[in-house]
């Protein structure tokens, strides 16, 4: 099968974005070192003067503060910045997939990678993702495809990768 597509922002947005499943020690950890900082930050108020319940209000009203920051604002132009520094991500692509693997091809080179050359594959709303490493991947928009090619896609996809 032939496609081809050109990536935006949201498409970017959309593969850094969509929450992975974490390893439980990895969210252990970050439950533990919240905890430990709200209980350094609650004792430290307290020792300069307010009262328990007033200190555990204002530290929780912090966190929240810098969680939605981080969220809304930070992240955004991060990616925003990021998706500038990657120009060849917004460039239009023809992909050919078969059964030997996926030849991309753009106004800037070409590629072949047999199906082996991908560790897994994710699929969002509005996208497949290739993973080639840990933090290399591949992004295809499902908006790509015609009709039924999606789902011939997503079953050789199922065929040849694990999905994670």
């Amino acid at each position: 099968m032939e496609v081809k597509y050109k990536c935006g922002l949201g498409d970017y947005q959309e593969a850094f974005v969509t929450p992975e499943a974490k390893p439980l020690g990895r969210k252990m950890l970050v439950a533990v070192l919240g905890g430990v900082m709200v209980i350094l930050g609650i004792l430290v108020l307290t020792v300069l003067g307010l009262s328990q319940s007033a200190a555990a209000i204002t530290i929780m009203a912090l966190w929240i503060l810098l969680l939605s920051v981080c969220r809304f604002v930070v992240r955004p132009l991060w990616i925003g910045r990021d998706f500038r520094k990657h120009p060849n991500f917004s460039r239009e692509q023809r992909l050919v997939i078969d059964e030997e693997g996926v030849h991309y091809e753009s106004e800037v080179g070409q590629s072949d990678k047999e199906w082996r050359a991908y560790s897994r594959y994710r699929e969002t709303t509005n996208l497949f993702i290739l993973h080639l490493g840990p933090r290399l991947i591949e992004v295809v928009p499902k908006r790509a495809f015609a009709g039924p090619q999606v789902d011939e896609f997503r079953q050789l996809l199922q065929q040849k990768l694990p999905c994670k």
